[in-house]
């Protein structure tokens, strides 16, 4: 109570997760850096062209098929 007055304090919790993200520009010719769980996002992007090749290095990424998720 402040002031005589009940003061009432709202909160939000959103859930977080821990991720890490580069581009494909960067994974090229890192043949050691592989991670357990992808999500590769293959929609159009705003400042240019999808080209296969960039989905390639992308999906490439991953250790296994049943760990990568598509977002399209």
């Amino acid at each position: 109570m402040i002031g005589g007055h009940e003061e009432v304090v709202t909160r939000m919790q959103l859930p977080l997760a821990l991720a890490y993200a580069f581009t494909d520009y960067r994974s090229q010719g890192h043949n050691r850096q592989t991670i357990s769980n992808a999500l590769v996002d293959i929609a159009q992007p705003p400042s240019g062209e999808l080209m296969l090749f960039n989905v390639y290095v992308a999906l490439s990424r991953g250790h296994r098929r049943e760990n990568i998720w598509l977002l399209q």
